[in-house]
Parts: C-alpha cells; sequence; structure tokens
C-alpha cells in the first residue's frame, strides 16, 4: 500500500514538473500582433540590442524563447531601413523583447506561408461540357466517371493554416459512354480514355467549395476505329464541393519574411 502511495506521489511531481510552457505559443513560431498599442507599454521590454518595444497591428514577429511564463521574441525584417534601425536590428544581432505569455496570448495570432503546400491526391469532376470549340451542333454535357491521380498546390491567407484556392494537374482513366450520336458505332457501349486535365478550387468555406476544370480525354488504340466525336477535344468541368484533402501549412514555424 504504502508503495502504491509513494508511485502516485511520484506521478504527481513529475507531471507538474513536465507541464507545457503554453498551450498556444511556439518555440520558432511566426505571429502577428492583432491590435496596435501605445509605445510606452509597459508590458513589452527590450531584452537585448537597441530597438525601442512597439507593437502595431499587423506587425509580424517570430518567437525565439518561450517560458511558463514570458515569452522572447524578434520583428520579422522591414523594406525600410530606418523601420529595421528601430525595431529589429541585424540578421547576426537581432533586437529581443519580452512579454508576459497571457499578454502574448490576447495580442497575437499564428502566421503561416501563403504557399500551403504540394499533395497527391484523387477526385473525380462530375460535370463535363464537350465540344465547346468544335461548334454548336458538337456540344454535349454528361456525368463521367473519371479516376484520376492529381498533383495540388495550395494557397490561402497567412492568417488561415488552410488553403484557399488549389490549383491541380491531373492525370487519369475515364469512363466513356459511347453512341450512335456521338460516335460511328451502332449501339451504345463504354470505352476508356485517358485523361488529362487542370483547373482550380475556391473554398470561401471548408464544406462549400466550388471547381473550374479544363482536360482532353483520348480513347486507347483498341477503341480508335469507333471515330468518337470528342476524342482529343477540350472539355470544360465544373465540381460544387469537389473534394480534395485540405492542403494547410503543417504549422506556423519557418523562414520569416517582411513586415
Amino acid at each position: 500500500m504504502k508503495t502504491n502511495l509513494l508511485s502516485l506521489a511520484l506521478l504527481i511531481v513529475l507531471s507538474f514538473a513536465f507541464l507545457p510552457v503554453s498551450a498556444q505559443v511556439k518555440l520558432g513560431g511566426n505571429y502577428g500582433f492583432e491590435i496596435s498599442m501605445p509605445q510606452d507599454y509597459s508590458n513589452i521590454q527590450l531584452k537585448s540590442g537597441a530597438g525601442s518595444p512597439n507593437i502595431k497591428k499587423g506587425h509580424k514577429i517570430n518567437v525565439v524563447y518561450v517560458s511558463e511564463d514570458t515569452v522572447v521574441f524578434k520583428y520579422w525584417r522591414w523594406s525600410a531601413d530606418s523601420l529595421n534601425a528601430m525595431y529589429y536590428g541585424t540578421v547576426d544581432t537581432p533586437y529581443l523583447y519580452s512579454m508576459p505569455v497571457k499578454d502574448f496570448e490576447k495580442l497575437t495570432r499564428p502566421v503561416y506561408n501563403r504557399f500551403k503546400g504540394f499533395e497527391v491526391g484523387a477526385y473525380t469532376v462530375p460535370y463535363r461540357m464537350r465540344g465547346l470549340a468544335q461548334g454548336s451542333d458538337k456540344f454535349d454535357f454528361e456525368s463521367s466517371l473519371s479516376l484520376q491521380a492529381n498533383f495540388i498546390f495550395g494557397w490561402g491567407s497567412r492568417y488561415q493554416a488552410q488553403s484557399q484556392y488549389d490549383v491541380s494537374f491531373g492525370l487519369g482513366l475515364t469512363k466513356i459512354e459511347l453512341s450512335p450520336i456521338n460516335s460511328g458505332i451502332n449501339e451504345e457501349r463504354t470505352a476508356s480514355a485517358l485523361t488529362f486535365s487542370l483547373g482550380g478550387v475556391w473554398k470561401p468555406t471548408p464544406v462549400a467549395n466550388v471547381g473550374l476544370f479544363v482536360g482532353w480525354d483520348w480513347l486507347g488504340a483498341k477503341d480508335q476505329n469507333v471515330n468518337w466525336t470528342h476524342d482529343g477535344h477540350l472539355w470544360m468541368g465544373i465540381g460544387i464541393n469537389v473534394s480534395f484533402n485540405a492542403l494547410q501549412a503543417a504549422d506556423n514555424a519557418g523562414k520569416s519574411g517582411e513586415n
């Protein structure tokens, strides 16, 4: 019984000893001030260098040290040398500032790269319009089943981890519905085509996405003799809630830029 109590006491002591210093503030993370504060705001202090403490909305900073109650940070560079001299310092000896963690968490929010990353995924474009460049007599629209591997690049706001705009390049196979109307065959059947597509997706909200794509389908050698009307011709695809894996920045750490 005594052994169990000692073990429990030791576990409690160790759990307090290794509490995380802050649930929000990340060492090496980039942040931006959400509001401006007076020049004489007393809770920000110059830690090293000759800088002048300053909090202005939009100014971006990088965390160089964080403890249970204190955050030490440096400003990003400015394009103006005069501002660098006042607040930033130099690359080799940047000015360092300190602030209580509780104030830092209230005044800042994470800053991410605009480029959210690169991903390989799969998607389908449910509706395609064909014959747009072939004349009105060739126009057709259909719901096509297509499975593609896509190379996806995402961009978005500095203040959101998720991408708002994705650009995609895809290569895959599409099921084509052949008929006497769109080919030289006498009865309806299906065929497979090699598909190349490119397009973009706009994400006004995480659950509502709109995609616009263009592409080309080429029938395989065994189906070349069917004379499919749209073989190798441009199509346009529209998709609502086109599902990509959500591209987002891994975190807000990384190389700092300019304010």
